[in-house]
């Protein structure tokens, strides 16, 4: 993942950061507390927060890195946090600990947690997918506020306009940006070098480079992909239309799907 640093927002300071340093220090914060990491759909922020909460329960965080070095992270989903809840331990409980797990327990962890903030790294990915404006008056905004938890460390991932909403509370501001075009070319490559026709790499390429409407959408790693499989189905032919484009696309991945499930797809 390539993340574009973004604050201050008011600098002309631009700067390439590693996944295990967005907590970094910088000119404006010597220690950040909560981070906000922007992207616009399908541009990864749920594949950086699983990366990095996999590498980190995998002690592959570089030591010299900016990373805090926390004795718990906890990912939560807010799509998956429900309506009624006005406590962040309430969505914790329901995404995180075990229905069978003792009361007494449980209330120690919570309160370890309260303890202990400084050691304690919440992930919150996907605000503007919450179920209902409300959760986020509620759980959420005090959260990122400091209002409650003020010493846990947070790391926010959204959409641009809904972290437009919060980032005035954040120490960093952060970009998933994309692909490079060298990215994708060395993806195309990749997808193609096994493939019974290798020559598809270069026909999907020389469409790139001469079609502004499916060069845009490889800004995104799932249409990458998505292109990569229709420009096998058809040969290295793309419709004109973007519209038809967009049909293609879409049931192309719908074969693929039914086909790997030996289910029969009817013409209609």
């Amino acid at each position: 993942l390539s993340l574009h640093d973004a604050l201050p927002i008011w600098s002309t300071i631009t700067d390439n950061v590693s996944m295990a340093d967005v907590f970094r220090p910088h000119a404006e914060c010597e220690n950040p507390r909560v981070v906000l990491v922007e992207g616009n759909p399908a541009m990864g922020k749920t594949t950086f927060c699983q990366k990095l909460a996999h590498d980190w329960s995998r002690n592959r965080i570089p030591e010299d890195s900016s990373f805090p070095k926390v004795e718990i992270l906890l990912l939560l989903k807010c799509r998956d946090v429900n309506v009624g809840m006005a406590k962040i331990q309430e969505a914790i409980d329901n995404q995180l600990l075990p229905e069978d797990v003792d009361r007494s327990e449980k209330e120690n962890f919570f309160r370890f947690i309260s303890a202990y903030q400084s050691r304690i790294l919440l992930v919150l990915d996907g605000l503007d997918e919450l179920k209902c404006k409300d959760l986020f008056q509620r759980p959420f905004l005090p959260l990122i506020q400091g209002k409650v938890l003020s010493n846990i460390h947070l790391l926010l991932t959204a959409r641009p306009e809904m972290g437009a909403k919060v980032k005035r509370y954040c120490d960093s501001l952060l970009q998933i940006v994309g692909y490079t075009a060298d990215d994708v070319n060395s993806y195309i490559e990749k997808y193609f070098c096994n493939h019974s026709d290798p020559s598809l790499a270069k026909k999907l390429k020389r469409q790139l480079a001469h079609n502004y409407k499916l060069s845009a959408l490889t800004s995104s790693p799932m249409n990458t992909a998505l292109l990569c499989l229709l420009c096998e189905e058809t040969n290295g032919i793309f419709p004109i239309k973007q519209t038809e484009l967009y049909e293609c696309l879409v049931s192309c991945a719908i074969r693929r799907y039914f086909a790997k499930r030996g289910i029969d797809l009817v013409d209609d």
